[in-house]
């Protein structure tokens, strides 16, 4: 169980650092970012959870907030999980969450 809360966990640190990545990359090159070979990269990453984000969100709005949509949901599934995983730990004894 705690292989599976911490292959989880890692999966929303990986997207949510690919969607800050993002953000830094837009702010830093502007409207030159979709010639950037690295946002394309994070973008590819982030991208599942873009998506799924689009699909919560109404048509006319999806395309502009589900990078921020998605980065909220993520954190919450973050705090969720380091909860979870924390809570075995201390049922099972801390022996085997070194």
């Amino acid at each position: 169980m705690l292989l599976v809360l911490a292959s989880l966990k890692l999966a929303c640190e990986i997207a949510l650092m690919a969607l800050a990545g993002q953000g830094a990359l837009h702010l830093l090159a502007g409207g030159r970012r979709r010639d950037n070979v690295f946002y394309l990269v994070l973008r590819g990453v982030a991208r599942p959870f873009t998506a799924a984000a689009e699909r919560v969100l109404p048509a006319g709005r999806a395309q502009r907030l589900a990078p921020a949509v998605a980065f909220a949901l993520l954190a919450v599934a973050w705090l969720a999980l380091t909860a979870a995983k924390i809570a075995q730990c201390l049922a099972t004894g801390m022996a085997g969450c070194r």
